[in-house]
């Protein structure tokens, strides 16, 4: 379900764009609407904002994109990355097939998972 909240402009916060937003849990959003044609957002499509409800100018209130919680290390280092590789591999003979089927017995220390899940961070 789409939500609408107001995200401060990058050149100016004091003004706010509407913007369509997904839940993301813990009151938390994902920015998914587009930028406004020649506005920058203070956050991207695809951040995830922390958001508050604020009385606006008007008198109204509505939910207004407070920081990013995408940008925050500690949010980083708590998301759960999973990533899925592989490869089709041939061989012609038993010998060949023997070898390959051997990557599958690496045992993989802890510092090599954190040193994957940190490059995986960098990436993402």
């Amino acid at each position: 379900m789409r939500h609408r909240i107001l995200v401060p402009l990058l050149c100016d916060p004091a003004q706010l764009r509407e913007s369509d937003a997904l839940p993301a849990g813990d009151g938390c959003f994902r920015l998914v609407g587009g930028r406004p044609a020649g506005e920058r957002l203070l956050y991207r499509p695809g951040e995830i904002v922390e958001c508050s409800i604020q009385a606006l100018p008007d008198g109204s209130k509505a939910l207004v994109a407070t920081r990013s919680v995408s940008a925050d290390p500690e949010y980083r280092s708590k998301r759960t990355v999973f990533a899925v590789t592989g490869a089709i591999v041939g061989a012609r003979s038993a010998k060949q097939a023997d070898g390959v089927m051997r990557a599958g017995e690496i045992k993989l220390s802890d510092a090599d998972r954190k040193e994957i899940e940190s490059a995986s961070m960098v990436a993402a």
